[in-house]
């Protein structure tokens, strides 16, 4: 493998070369076809070619195997950006005078010292999203781990006090909550800093944000989006069908209740046309009263999901558990995908999946001692009067379900899996719900093989 300090001497000995070179030389055999240019400052570029580019490309991923601790912060194209706008600032202080071991050793020392201050300015940063959320009034605010749930009048007044907004801001948009038509403010930044706010949380009457730490703009915007719907998915769990709930809250950027339509021809009839309403204009009705009863008594239960969305989250993975949070995690990731999934089939395979996870991957029969050691049921019981017993539905749900059909060795797609995709989801819920409910009650555990005991 070819080491940094040759790459950065092929990039400069190139970079030489290609100003005695025409464009058409450049391009030549380029399937890109247009010039391509390094970003250099001040609006100012440098003409470079593919080698050379490619070049670049293999420096990247050479300086960010060097800082495992950027794997999950900074994602591979955003980082390959920011170093093409680094080097190409250094190479314009190259002197073709100068020996090209020299320049190499000396862009390579200016690139670290700006990797260092990447590093350091991997900040906090707060997202906000208009989401349908719960059918209640007087929503109290209360969060997940970094995640947090206000409505949106309550969510105005807290970024007033953290200097997020603006008393401006804050008074002009609140008239446009209450129906008024707001007039240009002078400063067109200001425009479009309030256009953003009421486009981006829309006519949503709660906000859901997320906070993050030591992330880059695109990754922490990718997490911020999963937390966000995987905090949608916890409250949905309260609910025994959860799918049914999550189905009316959306974050406002996703798909919500819409109508489905179709065209149908049957032959010697007239065209038939169908439609069908696709999800809930919200989640299940519960009063706020009720709500913070429900959150007292599952308290244990908010507690682990707020470390599991933690951990998720963390720039690191520093969190006290990790282990077992990073199994819970996985699991709740599997749920949240069966539930959204609309193929039968398919969301089946998610929910043995979020079933695997709890058991570490050891197959049907430790998804069975999951469900007996958390739920206390067993694996000859009934899954009700006259029905399979439990262990014959989690091996049809693990074998039938998700092994043959995600090797390719199912012989029933397409039969009906309704009734196989209501059992595997309330396997999966009430098997999560209980191992989250453990992990808080027993903030001494931290080794995952305890979900099975």
């Amino acid at each position: 493998m070819v080491d940094k300090a040759t790459l950065v001497e092929a990039i400069i000995s190139d970079l030489i070369a290609a100003q005695t070179r025409t464009l058409e030389d450049l391009t030549k055999n380029d399937p890109f076809g247009l010039p391509r240019l390094l970003p250099a400052g001040n609006g100012e570029t440098i003409q470079i070619d593919k080698a050379i580019d490619d070049n670049i490309t293999k420096l990247a991923s050479i300086l960010k195997a060097e800082k495992p601790e950027l794997v999950k912060n900074v994602r591979e194209e955003e980082w390959r950006s920011w170093l093409r706008s680094a080097i190409g600032l250094l190479l314009m202080n190259v002197k073709t005078s100068d020996p090209v071991s020299t320049s190499a050793a000396s862009v390579l020392a200016g690139l670290n010292v700006e990797i260092t201050s990447l590093i350091a300015g991997l900040g906090q940063s707060e997202f906000a999203f208009g989401t349908t959320f719960l059918d209640v009034r007087d929503l109290p605010t209360f969060n997940i781990g970094p995640v947090t749930f206000e409505t949106r009048e309550k969510w105005l007044d807290r970024k007033l006090t953290d200097g997020g907004i603006s008393e401006t801001m804050h008074r002009r948009i609140a008239r446009a909550w209450g129906g008024a038509k707001l007039r240009p403010r002078r400063k067109n930044v200001d425009n479009i800093r309030e256009r953003d706010i009421l486009d981006i949380l829309g006519n949503t009457c709660f906000v859901c944000s997320v906070k993050l730490d030591g992330l880059s703009g695109e990754a922490s915007r990718e997490f911020a989006l999963s937390a966000a719907r995987l905090g949608l998915t916890c409250v949905a769990m309260l609910w025994e069908q959860s799918a049914k709930a999550l189905s009316g809250m959306n974050l406002r950027i996703d798909q919500g209740m819409r109508k489905e339509r179709m065209l149908r021809f049957v032959p010697s009839k007239i065209i038939l046309q169908g439609s069908r309403m696709i999800g809930r204009p919200s989640g299940p009705s519960i009063s706020a009263s009720d709500l913070n009863k429900t959150l007292a008594r599952e308290a244990n239960f908010f507690s682990a999901a707020g470390e599991v969305l933690a951990y998720f989250v963390s720039s690191d993975g520093g969190v006290a558990r990790p282990e077992l949070m990073n199994a819970l995690m996985q699991s709740l990731l599997w749920f949240h995908e069966g539930c959204r999934e609309r193929n039968d089939l398919l969301a089946v395979v998610d929910f043995a999946a979020s079933l695997d996870a709890l058991g570490g991957g050891k197959k049907a029969r430790a998804i069975l001692e999951v469900i007996e050691a958390r739920l206390g049921a067993k694996g000859a019981d009934s899954i009700y009067p006259g029905g399979p017993t439990l262990k014959v539905v989690v091996d049809t749900i693990y074998s039938d379900g998700r092994s043959r059909a995600i090797h390719g060795t199912s012989d029933k797609i397409g039969h009906d899996w309704t009734r196989m995709r209501s059992h595997a989801e309330a396997l999966a819920r009430h098997s999560l719900f209980a191992s989250l409910s453990w992990a808080g009650a027993t903030p001494q555990a931290r080794d995952p093989e305890l979900l099975k005991k």
